[in-house]
């Protein structure tokens, strides 16, 4: 994948929403200065002076996360560990980090903070029920160069109802979709847009359910006519029905390209007949 970003002029294919959202979600009136580190950018600088390290991770980056941990550690560092691999896996990190985020962070994060400036802030954070995505908030993407990046990625939903055996979404955000608002949507569309976005990837667990959100027909005309490059939107999403596709209603025929039929097994061609309208 970094050899197609370079093909493009680009470095990785998106940035980690992650620890933006995480930023946006810093309560009024806590003073904290953020500096954003992707190793898929940038090398890391282990000297750089701070009073904490927040890490994110995957499954897949079990290794690394471990290095992280124990290197600013050893180095005195305080570190706070959060993400998939932190939650999935939460009994392998109970030594990683000095502050160990289980599950989400929008509820969490804003109290460890105001905690942690009082220096009176917990070990675990454990958020045991799903939030309302109506609670997050959009990104702040105001530390990432977005020529850096193939995708800008906007999240519209988290959960999956399917069970596929290599993946461990339902196990961190659940089996059940929940949606952000229409409004919420397009406000990150937007703002992708103003950063200067080529693309943006709408990074949901399963895009499968779309169908159900609020209609975002008219709202795209909202964008600043300043805006004259034209975006591209991507997404991934199980198509054993003909009820994904009734999502691209939503959509002005011109802004349908095409489908991208590869990977997974897909059922007969009757099955995208809402397509060929467009």
């Amino acid at each position: 994948m970094q050899g197609t970003a370079a093909l493009l002029g680009a470095r990785t294919l998106m940035p980690n929403a992650a620890l933006p959202t995480l930023m946006a979600l810093t309560p009024p009136g806590i003073n904290v200065e953020y500096a954003l580190c992707d190793e898929n950018i940038s090398d890391l600088d282990w000297n750089m002076p701070c009073d904490l390290v927040v890490i994110t991770g995957t499954t897949l980056h079990k290794k690394r996360i471990h290095e992280l941990c124990d290197g600013f550690r050893n180095n005195g560092v305080k570190v706070a560990l959060g993400g998939a691999y932190a939650s999935i896996n939460h009994d392998q990190c109970s030594h990683l980090a000095d502050y160990h985020f289980i599950g989400e962070a929008e509820y969490t994060w804003p109290v460890f903070l105001q905690q942690w400036t009082k220096e009176c802030a917990w070990p675990v954070y454990h958020q045991k029920t799903y939030v309302d995505l109506k609670d997050s908030p959009a990104p702040d993407w105001s530390l990432i160069d977005v020529n850096d990046y193939i995708n800008i990625n906007v999240q519209t939903s988290r959960g999956c109802p399917k069970h596929c055996e290599f993946c461990d979404v339902i196990q961190y955000v659940g089996k059940k979709p929940r949606t952000k608002s229409a409004e919420q949507v397009m406000l990150e569309v937007r703002n992708a847009h103003a950063l200067g976005a080529r693309t943006v990837f709408f990074s949901d667990d399963n895009f499968y359910h779309v169908h159900q959100q609020s209609d975002c027909r008219d709202q795209p005309a909202q964008c600043p006519e300043k805006h004259t490059t034209d975006n591209h939107f991507v997404t991934t999403t199980t198509a054993e029905s003909r009820k994904p596709f009734a999502s691209l209603n939503m959509l002005r025929p011109h802004q349908i390209l095409r489908p991208d039929k590869s990977f997974h097994p897909f059922p007969p061609l009757s099955h995208f007949d809402l397509i060929p309208r467009y």
